[in-house]
Order: C-alpha cells, then structure tokens, then sequence
C-alpha cells in the first residue's frame, strides 16, 4: 500500500524529536508521541506547554503561526513555516527553538525552516 499523505512525506524529512544545544540549528522537533511541546528562546531560557492543552492553530504565512492554549497564546514567527504547521496539524510537535539573528540569515539564506521569533502570552 502507498500511503502518501502529508504527514508521512513530512516525516521523511530529517527532523529531530529532541532539542541539543550542541550542532547544527534545529528549528522543530517532531514525534508520533509528543505530549508537550517545548518552546527554547534564544536567551536559554524555555517553557513547557502541554499538548493536552491546545484549542487551535491558525498559520499566515506572513505573520506566522499562532497556536491557542486554554490559558496561553504562543506565536511563532520565522521564515518557510508550512512546514512546521502541517507537523503541527498531525500533532507532533516536540519542540520549538528560536533562531539568533546570524543563524536567522543564514538559514533563511538557504531557504529552509527557521524560527526568527517566539511570543508568549496569557489568556
């Protein structure tokens, strides 16, 4: 059986399930198990959201994609996001990592996925 859905021709791409400091920028993580998703800043810092919470997602492709929690709002801001949202959709999304300003030009240079900005905000 050829099953040549989205998801699965996503999925062959390279994309790490967990986030390392060290190497190459990864801007998602996917896995078919995902139960929270961790949003990694630029600064270091990082926050946990779980998946368990999430109400809606709504991708523009010059805005970017804004996902809705029951108590938050995390918009993602970058460049070649199409897709990170369709992991999103098929709900396996294990992290998010913003990009530096450097890492930011060159990877948009290249015409790949990278995260320029995450938001935060309560509901």
């Amino acid at each position: 059986m050829n099953d040549d859905s989205i998801l699965n021709r996503l999925q062959s791409e390279s994309v790490e399930n967990s986030y390392h400091h060290e190497g190459d920028y990864k801007p998602f993580g996917v896995s078919r198990q995902a139960v929270s998703l961790n949003c990694i800043f630029k600064n270091g810092n990082q926050q946990g959201i779980a998946w368990g919470l999430y109400t809606n997602a709504q991708f523009n492709p010059r805005e970017g994609i804004t996902f809705e929690f029951t108590h938050m709002k995390l918009t993602i801001q970058g460049h070649f996001l199409a897709s990170l949202y369709h992991y999103v959709m098929g709900n396996g999304v294990t992290f998010v990592a913003e990009a530096d300003q450097a890492t930011t030009r060159l990877i948009v240079s290249q015409q790949r996925t990278v995260i320029s900005k995450l938001s935060v905000e309560s509901n």
